[in-house]
């Protein structure tokens, strides 16, 4: 869900991957913390699973509010440079030359 959401950019699958990071790491706790008997190899691995999950539900969230103001300034871009429906892989003909340009592919890191 994840990987899918990542590659093609969509924010629903991103999200979805998120909330059940958050979902992953509400059990780790329990298993961390609410058991009775555990032994040091429990510990051991719920401590590095831990870890993992709290840098999990850290990155996903940077990564989908980034994505988010993205995709939105790239609507709002799209939005008043032309009338008509963008699709994001085709390349649109130039006002200027008849060359074509990306309009969605533009580099972020610009942005």
């Amino acid at each position: 869900m994840g990987y899918t959401g990542n590659l093609k950019e969509r924010s629903v699958e991103l999200t979805g991957f998120w909330v059940l990071s958050m979902l992953s790491l509400g059990a780790t706790l329990f298993f961390l913390f609410g058991q009775k008997l555990r032994t040091p190899l429990d510990l051991a691995v719920n401590i590095l699973k831990l870890v993992y999950d709290s840098l999990s539900v850290v990155i996903g969230y940077v990564t989908v509010k980034h994505m988010m103001k993205t995709q939105t300034i790239r609507f709002h871009v799209n939005h008043f440079v032309s009338d008509q429906p963008v699709d994001a892989g085709s390349p649109q003909p130039s006002p200027v030359r008849g060359s074509p340009v990306r309009r969605i592919g533009m580099s972020m890191g610009t942005l």
